[in-house]
């Protein structure tokens, strides 16, 4: 799902509350960040179950921009799409 501006804004005041400055990668200490404008999914892994009643969790994904260092931030608790489980 592509972001609309609202959105994006809204990871951003999310990112700035939350993660006080300075924003340092844990990896390299870079604090240049950049998230891609679409919402992810991260699915559950279980061979039990059949791909299409597995379990996903909408994501938000932030990226250093020096070592590529990834980390992923749960979008209900973002306020990108309604709820929180």
């Amino acid at each position: 799902m592509k972001l609309n501006d609202e959105q994006k804004l809204k990871v951003e005041k999310y990112l700035s509350e939350k993660w006080p400055e300075p924003q340092a990668c844990v990896v390299c200490h870079n604090v240049d960040w950049k998230f891609p404008d679409e919402l992810f999914s991260l699915t559950e892994y279980n061979t039990e179950y059949p791909q299409p009643e597995r379990r996903a969790l909408p994501v938000i994904v932030l990226i250093c921009t020096n070592c590529g260092n990834t980390m992923l931030f749960y979008a209900k608790c973002m306020g990108i799409i309604n709820g929180v489980e």
